[in-house]
């Protein structure tokens, strides 16, 4: 049962607000933070009489049971506790409202995450800008080391790829402050190009850890695909699974196919890890950013952006959880887009 908790201010002002599936912890976060209450849930009242300003005066509790709770969207009723908060002093300082709904409002609860997404832009675009200058450090540096070793391999062959990766890079971001999502330019190009490079990132990557990581290439051709966008939308589920394993260990396998569904033929990229499987309630929120996780590791959008990109591309992300353990994530491509 999901809980929504409250600390109210004695004006009456939101201070916080914390939303709680069962007994785990969800994302610490504060809507429109210094808005009247009433402003952002309906108005509890006792005997016409608003319960906030009773806890605030008396200091004393209430349990508020089948309590009325309706919004534009929807109505249903609810338990709502109130108790007070106190000061070092022993002063009243505000009333914590712990809202227990058997039934969520779907616009609510969307409309919080909304909020978080347009925090995630502003600050998005604002890394966008910043990571100019680093990024023309970065370069400079790749420069120096492919002149000083031209005569390394492996090196010169990094480097390149470096080069290609930071130019690619530099698109996106110019793109990404002027465009949108969908419309980010699409070209020509070989899904299992795409795959090798990931395949020479991660196993650098994996050399170090206790994860083999293997890389299987059907013949699945060349479809119309925004490089960049695909590229980072399968690595994101590659590193996922990397970092699922990189302590106890295990295995790691991607591989490219083509595959008949019924609403098509599609080139599919599967990842499949024997790790502990990825949890339920992420599977099922897919189509929301993890903010219990992002807030404060800056993780949890990942997945998230893979089904953006395979959406922009008319493609599908199909995750499922396996048994005894592991978890497959497919990634389809329509292959009429490339033919």
């Amino acid at each position: 049962m999901p809980v929504y908790q409250y600390l109210v201010g004695s004006d009456l002002r939101l201070v916080s607000c914390q939303i709680r599936q069962g007994t785990t912890s969800g994302a610490q976060i504060v809507p429109k933070a210094g808005a009247i209450y009433y402003h952002q849930i309906p108005r509890l009242l006792v005997d016409g009489e608003d319960a906030v300003v009773r806890v605030l005066s008396t200091g004393k509790g209430l349990k508020l049971k089948d309590y009325p709770f309706s919004c534009p969207h929807t109505s249903f009723s609810l338990d709502a506790d109130l108790e007070p908060s106190f000061n070092p002093d022993g002063e009243i300082t505000g009333v914590y409202i712990s809202l227990h709904l058997e039934h969520e409002c779907t616009f609510f609860y969307n409309s919080t995450q909304c909020e978080h997404l347009i925090d995630l832009g502003k600050t998005a675009s604002t890394l966008s800008h910043g990571v100019r200058n680093p990024l023309n450090a970065i370069k400079g540096a790749v420069v120096y080391l492919k002149d000083k070793y031209g005569n390394e391999r492996n090196l010169v062959e990094f480097t390149e790829i470096m080069e290609e990766e930071i130019l690619r890079l530099e698109k996106f971001i110019s793109s990404f402050l002027s465009t949108t999502f969908d419309d980010l330019e699409k070209r020509q190009i070989e899904l299992n190009r795409i795959l090798k490079k990931i395949e020479t990132f991660t196993s650098l990557q994996t050399s170090s850890m206790p994860v083999t990581l293997s890389f299987h290439y059907g013949d699945v051709g060349a479809l119309r695909l925004n490089p960049f966008q695909v590229e980072h939308a399968i690595l994101n589920v590659v590193n996922n699974a990397i970092a699922v394993l990189k302590h106890e260990g295990g295995s790691v396998s991607v591989e490219s196919r083509r595959e008949k569904r019924s609403d098509g033929e599609f080139a599919v990229v599967e990842v499949i890890d024997d790790g502990p499987g990825l949890p339920t309630e992420i599977i099922n929120s897919l189509a929301r950013p993890q903010t219990s996780t992002a807030s404060k590791s800056g993780k949890g959008f990942g997945l998230f952006l893979t089904l953006e990109a395979m959406q922009c591309h008319g493609g599908f992300l199909d995750i499922q959880r396996l048994t005894p353990k592991g978890t497959s994530v497919k990634m389809g491509f329509p292959m009429e887009v490339g033919e």
